[in-house]
């Protein structure tokens, strides 16, 4: 799923990336890619069904919201599979919205560490701390954030969270994915 986000500074637009958990609508998707906005609207790709959201629950500290959209049903839902099964050098697939430009890409890689830490900066200059994370060589862009990343079966074991580089430009980013877990919900809206 493409995600659309109004913000309500500066008349400001996002996008990111959800994983449909739920046929009637449940999404998960990264809690920086619908923070500050006040409309969210979802869209499937290759088709012309679009629907607003709502946000049912956040965890800031573990960057993950779940949104559910109005009035819909029959979506093809994506199949789990365990983080905890992972190991260094197992191939993954990262995918997301790459660039916000609507459209659904994916990027191979590598898983090359486990249980990572990361420090990340919101744009209202805040900062938290992720742990518990997957670390791939996979790419990652802007628009990513909330996509899955698969196991090499094509179960979802993560969510597409941040993108780093430790060496100079123009080396690609790197991408880090939080662990599939069972769902805490810090703090829900009606």
């Amino acid at each position: 799923m493409v995600i659309e986000t109004n913000l309500a500074y500066q008349n400001a637009a996002a996008a990111g990336t959800g994983i449909v958990l739920t046929s009637s609508g449940r999404i998960l998707t990264n809690n920086h890619v619908i923070a500050g906005a006040t409309t969210i609207r979802v869209v499937v790709p290759k088709t012309t069904h679009t629907y607003t959201a709502r946000v049912v629950g956040y965890d800031t500290t573990a960057d993950v919201a779940v949104l559910q959209l109005q009035k819909a049903s029959h979506l093809k839902t994506v199949t789990t599979g365990s983080a905890s099964n992972l190991k260094l050098g197992a191939r993954v697939t990262a995918v997301g919205n790459a660039g916000g430009t609507g459209t659904l890409t994916s990027s191979r890689g590598s898983v090359t560490g486990l249980n990572r830490s990361i420090t990340v900066q919101g744009d209202n200059g805040t900062t938290e701390q992720l742990t518990g994370l997957i670390e791939t060589n996979a790419t990652l862009q802007p628009g990513d954030s909330g996509g899955p990343l698969l196991n090499s079966a094509g179960r979802v074991v993560g969510i597409d969270t941040a993108a780093s580089s430790s060496s100079p430009s123009p080396s690609p980013p790197r991408a880090t994915a939080t662990q599939s877990r069972s769902g805490r919900q810090r703090r829900s809206r009606s």
